[in-house]
């Protein structure tokens, strides 16, 4: 077996709990409705929160926040469109805690760096599983865990 690693990020109180993963937003109708499990839904913060993600193109290719759609979104959206949907729920939410796995492992480098600043500025704390070590520059530790419960926990300043 193989040593996974865990990232955890500036380590604080947990307050909001965000899981950052693709399932839900796979079976939706419109664009808008990706944000209805966040409770009231705001339209503007919705249009911020695709800027953020870099994803404003969705507007036009959907017809709107509101435009019903006849299509399994997992099969119109390339794997990094999907990605970056994610972290424009994340960036919606805007929870203090959040766990992302492989959460930009279809992105280019430039735009996970992009993204994961994003989540910095907005004062996220992140948990990342991945395997690229671009993601350390922005965890303070991380989390190695091998076959027969071995662990070491190491910080990466």
């Amino acid at each position: 077996m193989s040593w996974a690693s865990v990232c955890a990020a500036k380590l604080s109180p947990v307050s909001v709990w965000a899981p950052v993963h693709w399932g839900p937003v796979c079976h939706t109708s419109s664009l808008k409705s990706f944000y209805f499990y966040a409770g009231q839904v705001d339209d503007e913060r919705i249009l911020r929160s695709l800027d953020m993600a870099g994803l404003t193109c969705l507007l036009s290719r959907t017809g709107g926040l509101d435009h019903h759609v006849d299509w399994k979104w997992s099969d119109i959206l390339s794997p990094g469109e999907m990605q970056r949907l994610a972290f424009s729920r994340l960036f919606y939410l805007q929870p203090k805690y959040a766990v992302l796995d492989e959460a930009s492992s279809a992105l280019s480098e430039e735009a996970e760096v992009e993204l994961y600043a994003r989540c910095s500025q907005l004062g996220m704390t992140l948990i990342s599983v991945g395997h690229r070590r671009s993601l350390a520059q922005f965890h303070d530790q991380e989390l190695k865990l091998g076959p027969d419960g071995q662990w070491d926990l190491k910080p990466l300043i």
